[in-house]
């Protein structure tokens, strides 16, 4: 493990416990908790993208280590009204770090069409709800083509699974996630 220069110290490295799993189709390196909710926390709204790609860099030697099969990267993408108001999209940083290490092509092939309500506080079924239909595919040479979307945490998957169908309704192939983080324990 290299000391982190960008504000993410060994010390809080070792109590958010990094490290690969695997459950179905995601991949993702940290379970939600207490400790792992604050950084992302910070990574995602106050302006700490360096979090990002520490950890990102993290998630994508594991990857490399695992040897995943090749694939096309990309990633969930926010609304423009979103991006404009944070200045960056978390998943995108996520997503180009990890081709970067990974060698995989890194592309957008979603659009997110319609703003929609943030997901924090809504409950599993609202959260389902919420994002049918909102987002499209603008990249359609994917034909039975393997695609890894990345997104900075999986909750409920109702995101994820939304644009995995939208990606294979476009005639994706395989179609896995990969997150930073994931919550084991939501209702």
């Amino acid at each position: 493990i290299r000391i982190f220069k960008c504000g993410l110290c060994k010390d809080c490295f070792i109590i958010i416990n990094p490290y690969l799993r695997k459950r179905g189709s995601l991949y993702y390196l940290l379970k939600y908790d207490q400790n792992s909710r604050i950084i992302l926390t910070k990574a995602k709204h106050r302006d700490k993208a360096s979090y990002l790609k520490e950890l990102s860099f993290y998630l994508g030697m594991q990857l490399k280590k695992k040897e995943i099969p090749e694939g096309i990267i990309t990633w969930v993408p926010l609304h423009r009204h979103d991006l404009g108001r944070r200045g960056y999209n978390q998943s995108k940083i996520i997503a180009g770090e990890i081709s970067k290490i990974l060698g995989f092509q890194c592309i957008p092939m979603l659009k997110k069409v319609k703003r929609n309500k943030k997901q924090a506080h809504l409950s599993k079924d609202e959260r389902w709800e919420n994002v049918r239909e909102v987002y499209k595919i603008i990249r359609h040479n994917i034909c039975n083509k393997a695609i890894y979307i990345v997104d900075d945490i999986y909750t409920t998957g109702s995101t994820l699974k939304e644009c995995r169908k939208e990606l294979k309704a476009g005639g994706a192939g395989k179609v896995e996630f990969i997150t930073l983080s994931y919550v084991s324990d939501y209702r």
